[in-house]
């Protein structure tokens, strides 16, 4: 996607964004996967890619943005992050809530959430497993008990509209609403069904990665 695509003025590195469901109206979160390692300059590049996602391909007006830190306080977190802070603060064109931590991302506090990819990546898996976990052991609960299989039977409709948010998508994408200008990829766990939040549907077959 790099090379057919390139880099925009200004990007110094590309960033791997994904879209994760929440109890709000989804967070884009990047980087997850681009980069394991980031410099502060690096992460405002992917506050205002990430913010331009939100507000052109997902619709979101003046779009809120998160540090991911260890806490909420601006003197919490590791030398990478106090030094980010203060700069998406002053950035311009960025509405910078602060910090925010990891049980932030499914309360939806924000629209788009920054980290690096190493940490980003990690918070992307361990939804991925929570998600199946939680899936699987529904399911087994659901097989224990009659009584529970024929109450789920009556509940299929709202678990299948509950299980249609967690097909996580996950796109390179340039901050621009040119819908050309945009690579969808697919992680190991995903579906074989991309749903692509308007205005990019509709939804496209993909083929995902052999598991290991």
């Amino acid at each position: 996607a790099l090379l057919g695509l390139g880099r925009i003025e200004g990007v110094s590195r590309p960033a791997l964004a994904a879209f994760m469901p929440n109890s709000g109206q989804g967070t884009v979160v990047l980087d997850v996967g681009a980069n394991a390692e980031v410099k502060p300059q690096y992460l405002v590049q992917f506050a205002h890619m990430g913010s331009c996602y939100a507000r052109y391909l997902l619709g979101r007006e003046n779009p809120t943005g998160g540090l991911r830190s260890i806490g909420e306080e601006d003197a919490k977190g590791n030398q990478l992050v106090q030094d980010t802070l203060p700069l998406l603060r002053s950035a311009k064109h960025l509405n910078c809530v602060g910090n925010v931590e990891g049980r932030d991302l499914f309360k939806g506090t924000c629209d788009v959430i920054v980290t690096d990819g190493f940490t980003g990546n990690v918070l992307l898996k361990t939804a991925e497993g929570a998600a199946s976990f939680l899936a699987s052991a529904m399911k087994g609960e659901m097989k224990r008990d009659p009584l529970a299989t024929i109450g789920a039977l009556f509940m299929m409709p709202a678990l299948r509209r509950l299980s249609e948010p967690l097909k996580i998508m996950s796109c390179i994408c340039r901050p621009r609403s040119d819908l050309a200008d945009c690579s969808p990829s697919t992680q190991r766990m995903a579906s074989t069904t991309l749903l692509l939040p308007q205005p990019l549907g509709p939804t496209i077959p993909v083929t995902p990665p052999l598991k290991s």
